[in-house]
């Protein structure tokens, strides 16, 4: 079992390459299917989500902090740049 991370743009490709669907059409359905992944999430409190044949995703809290603290000055007017 391989640990490597694939990119969106990979996913997509794999997928419409396999059914024989658009590229956009695909793009369409993994950004939807990443979207809802990300609320259930949000919303459940879960740190682990585990999908057969599609694998395991886990909340980065490191990710979650600058994010957050990206929101937060935004918000308040303040932008910082990380390098």
């Amino acid at each position: 079992m391989s640990n490597k991370s694939f990119t969106e743009r990979e996913i997509c490709r794999e997928i419409s390459s396999d059914i024989g669907a658009s590229y956009e059409e695909v793009l369409i359905i993994v950004r939807s299917f990443l979207s809802y992944l990300r609320w259930v999430i949000e919303k459940s409190g879960f740190e682990t989500m585990t999908l057969p044949y599609f694998g395991k995703f886990k909340v980065n809290h490191k990710r979650v902090q600058i994010v957050s603290s990206r929101k937060i000055s935004k918000h308040l007017g303040v932008h910082k740049f990380y390098t």
